[in-house]
Formats: structure tokens, sequence, C-alpha cells
């Protein structure tokens, strides 16, 4: 009875976590694109550029065009990539193996792995009236 008290709960549990997932499919949300990343990129790439000019192994008008590139890439917002669907279907298959885990856990254990104490031993030692002495 106990084992399938604890299965009901786990089914209930997983029941009540994936719900929102099941009442309405919003896309799953990107992360917001950050600038300083993007301009500490181009400024990096800006001075790689430099120096590869100070040292002679671009073409002028390579070191132009790519200069022109980097600037303005750095700046100009390109839309938002469009939103990706909620992972719905790996979030099912990851809570059925807990479940499936748990349950086969719970079934092949014997009763007394969880208790770490001999009872039996325990009480050869405390013995009646004599266990505060």
């Amino acid at each position: 009875m106990t084992i399938a008290l604890f299965l009901v709960f786990l089914a209930l549990g997983a029941i009540a976590v994936l719900s929102p997932y099941r009442v309405r499919r919003l896309p799953w949300p990107t992360d917001p694109p950050d600038a300083r990343d993007d301009v500490a990129r181009a400024v990096s790439s800006l001075r790689d550029l430099e120096f590869a000019r100070a040292a002679g192994t671009i073409a002028p008008a390579d070191y132009a065009r790519l200069r022109g590139t980097l600037e303005s890439g750095a700046f100009n917002r390109a839309p938002a990539d469009a939103r990706a669907p909620a992972p719905v279907r790996t979030l099912l298959i990851a809570a059925l193996i807990a479940s499936v885990a748990a349950a086969v856990a719970t079934v092949t254990l014997p009763r007394e792995a969880g208790d770490r104490a001999d009872a039996a031993r325990a009480r050869r030692r405390i013995r009646p009236g004599r266990a505060g002495a």
C-alpha cells in the first residue's frame, strides 16, 4: 500500500509540475541580447584589424571594408531571433525517467535499507529500568 501511495503522489507531483506546459503553448523565451558583448567583440576585432594594418598584412581596401563591417555590426541591432518552442517533450521524458527510477528503487530496495540502526543490538544494550544508569 505504501508503494502505491508513493507512486500516486509521485504521479500527482509530475502532473502538477508539467500542467503549465500542457495548458498553453508559449514559445520558449530567448536570452536577451547583451550589447556589451557585441561592443567588446567589435573593439577586440578592431584592435586586431589595426595590428594587421600596422604590420602591413592587410590590403587597404580590405581594411576599409572590414572596419566598416565591424563598426556597423557592433551598433546595428538585428531583429530578435524567433522564439523556439518549449522543450515539453524533453521535460516529459525527464519526468518519466525520474519516476521510473524512483519506482524501481522503491520496489527493489528492502525495507531495512533505509534503517541504519540495528534494532536487535540496540534492544540488548538498553535494559528496562537501567536506561539512565
